[in-house]
């Protein structure tokens, strides 16, 4: 399978995480699990940050993600973090954690079922985003998809990009993942060069990297065969994953 195409141009501050990360110090003790963020993501994560500084910072999957966010937001005048999660276990952790550490201030926290919804065409599970939280998704510096895990993430592009700055970054984990490469590049189709890839050899689980480059609406729907994959995958995928389906509401 071919991995996607590496990005020739990079914002300013995204060079400079790269070179600076692996000597950042975290204001957190890394649990070091399987559902945690990766030490070195996280370590980027709060690099990118500290040299971009952005405002408007949205995560998909609250955890120790949170509270490393939340302690570089805190040094930027009126930045926030949006943190959302369907299951109120790891949510009610992350939030506990936050406020440990005294950052809850900068971060609101927003639980959204799993539920399956039309995307370009595709039928796709995703976060049920409600009019409260649309209404603070607006002009997105920097997004991080690191869930929902079991239900899929491709959905988080169609989700984010039209609240997306130009300029804007989305980082997805896990993106050595068959499946996260799949979904990388679909993005790449339906966006083309709106969306600019920079995809990071090196990272403990894969790392990939977006910037969205112009603000235009997709330049196409799926192809027939695309959807109907889709839309059995879809199927799959809640059968797949019944004994979760109450973990989703």
């Amino acid at each position: 399978m071919r991995s996607l195409p590496a990005s020739l141009t990079m914002p300013d501050g995204l060079d400079d995480a790269f070179q600076a990360f692996r000597s950042c110090e975290l204001a957190i003790n890394h649990p070091r699990n399987a559902w945690a963020l990766a030490e070195d993501t996280c370590k980027f994560v709060a690099t990118l940050i500290r040299r971009l500084r952005p405002a408007r910072v949205l995560e998909f999957g609250s955890g120790i993600s949170s509270t490393v966010i939340a302690t570089e937001l805190i040094r930027v005048p009126g930045a926030q973090l949006i943190s959302v999660d369907h299951n109120k276990v790891f949510q009610a952790t992350a939030r506990r954690t936050a406020e440990e550490h005294h950052v809850s201030e900068v971060i609101k926290f927003y639980r959204c079922p799993i539920r399956p919804s039309w995307w370009h065409g595709k039928l796709l599970f995703f976060y049920d985003i409600g009019p409260a939280l649309a209404n603070q998704m607006a002009s997105l510096d920097l997004v991080l998809v690191d869930g929902p895990s079991y239900w899929g993430r491709e959905a988080a592009a169609y989700a984010v990009y039209p609240h997306l700055k130009p300029g804007g970054l989305i980082l997805v984990d896990d993106a050595h993942r068959k499946g996260e490469r799949e979904y990388l590049r679909d993005w790449s189709k339906l966006y083309g060069g709106a969306l600019e890839v920079a995809s990071r050899q090196g990272f403990e689980r894969g790392l990939g990297i977006f910037r969205k480059c112009e603000s235009t609406s997709p330049r196409r729907m799926f192809g027939a065969r695309e959807c109907q994959r889709a839309f059995f995958a879809a199927f799959k995928r809640a059968a797949r994953n019944r004994r979760r389906l109450a973990d989703c509401v």
